[in-house]
């Protein structure tokens, strides 16, 4: 019997994306970064236009609540047209309360445009990089981008020292969430599945609570607790 590995192996589908060649499987990757470059800046611009101002918690819990719907969705149908459907019209709300949040979160000092960088950073490698498309590359230059736009602002005193420390930290994290969710979406998705794999990039924030529960029914399954 081979030897189970300590923690479960990523999620994948038959025909996935990641088993295809380097050129269709780059297209989709920066189409998926380009779209969601999109969708941040529709949260940008709700939350700098949009006159309804709701109670933070409220934006976070209708936030929150359409990340459960999305996967849900995810969950039911698995993929295919009328998943891509689903989570394009459910991600519509779920960019909505989050801009509200975010829109709240920079009125009380927390630094979330930090992460305005690294959206456009990302979105500019995926731009400009070609057929030569790297999870780490990606990461870096960005994180080196993030770096100088976080300094630059606070030397001309658009961050206090605090904030800065702070604005890099909510930037890198998130960057290595967007990479490394970006590198095991592909294993799950199929060609046609691009809106789906853009909503894979807020629904999967969930992954936090759930990948816990799976390592747990592994171990339980495996015996190793």
């Amino acid at each position: 019997m081979p030897i189970q590995p300590y923690f479960p192996e990523p999620l994948t589908v038959s025909e996935n994306v990641s088993e295809a060649k380097h050129r269709p499987r780059v297209a989709f990757i920066r189409k998926v970064v380009g779209w969601h470059f999109s969708t941040s800046a529709a949260v940008v611009a709700m939350a700098l236009g949009f006159p309804m101002k709701m109670a933070p918690e409220w934006a976070f819990i209708g936030f929150l609540a359409c990340l459960i719907g999305l996967t849900l969705v995810r969950r039911a149908f698995d993929g295919g047209k009328t998943e891509n459907i689903l989570s394009t019209s459910a991600l519509l709300p779920t960019l909505f309360f989050l801009s509200q949040w975010f829109e709240w979160l920079h009125r009380t000092g927390v630094p979330v445009v930090a992460l305005v960088p690294v959206v456009f950073g990302t979105g500019l490698y995926a731009l400009l990089c070609g057929n030569d498309f790297s999870y780490i590359g990606m990461f870096v230059l960005t994180g080196a981008f993030e770096l100088v736009a976080v300094v630059t602002a606070r030397v001309f005193g658009y961050f206090t020292p605090t904030s800065a420390w702070l604005g890099l930290v909510l930037g890198s994290a998130f960057l290595f969430y967007f990479s490394y969710d970006l590198s095991m979406l592909v294993k799950r998705r199929r060609f046609g599945e691009g809106a789906a794999a853009v909503a894979d990039l807020y629904r999967d924030l969930l992954n936090f609570t759930t990948y816990t529960v799976r390592v747990y029914l592994h171990w339980r399954r495996f015996r190793f607790i």
